[in-house]
């Protein structure tokens, strides 16, 4: 029956003892000492990754001890293999109850913290789409063009001066750090828009 006791060295959770797993496929210290030094030398293992070196033993990983033993091409070889493919379909033993709901609490904070972020990202696009809806109704409450003005005030302005008010207005508009804004029209596809305290004060009032 083989003696193959897995268990943690350094920061690797599974690991077996190049020593031991030699003596199960080798019956004399010089096969051992040989079939070892010639797996390590081939270079395909990494060390800290592949295995670690500890107590002057090298402790391999179980998919290491698997090639290891594939490489052997023995009959024992072939067994060792046998129990590390069947090792590797058992079901991995039952976390530690105290580890594991540190585990589950870690993944929850982790989930809280996406929604919450998530959360602040459709907030602030609603704050964003709430600013432009603000802009619109009142750019339509209180920008006017020149000639939407002046109809309110039932006047008809000849095309000549609504371009001179226009210009005007825009003038003071940039003097007093107002913005202008740009409503459509029929005849010229956009046209200045001002606000209303501008335009009173170069047209005049409504009414």
């Amino acid at each position: 029956m083989l003696n193959l006791s897995l268990r943690p060295v350094k920061h690797l959770q599974q690991t077996i003892s190049a020593k031991v797993l030699a003596a199960e496929m080798w019956e004399t210290d010089s096969n051992r000492e040989r079939w070892l030094d010639e797996m390590l030398s081939k270079g395909e293992f990494v060390e800290n990754t592949d295995y670690v070196l500890a107590n002057n033993d090298v402790f391999m990983t179980p998919t290491m001890a698997k090639h290891f033993a594939m490489m052997s091409y023995t009959p024992k070889g072939a067994e060792i293999r046998d129990y590390f493919i069947a090792l590797e379909k058992k079901p991995l033993v039952a976390r530690d109850p105290k580890t594991q709901a540190l585990i589950e609490s870690l993944l929850r904070l982790d989930e809280l913290e996406h929604a919450q972020k998530t959360q602040a990202a459709e907030i602030a696009q609603t704050k964003e789409t709430l600013r432009e809806l603000e802009h619109r109704v009142n750019v339509q409450t209180e920008f006017f063009s020149i000639l939407a003005w002046a109809n309110l005030q039932n006047r008809s302005l000849p095309y000549s001066l609504a371009v001179e008010y226009g210009k005007q207005a825009a003038k003071l508009s940039r003097e007093q750090g107002m913005a202008i804004g740009s409503v459509p029209d029929p005849r010229f596809g956009q046209v200045g828009a001002y606000h209303k305290d501008i335009l009173t004060f170069i047209m005049g009032s409504i009414g």
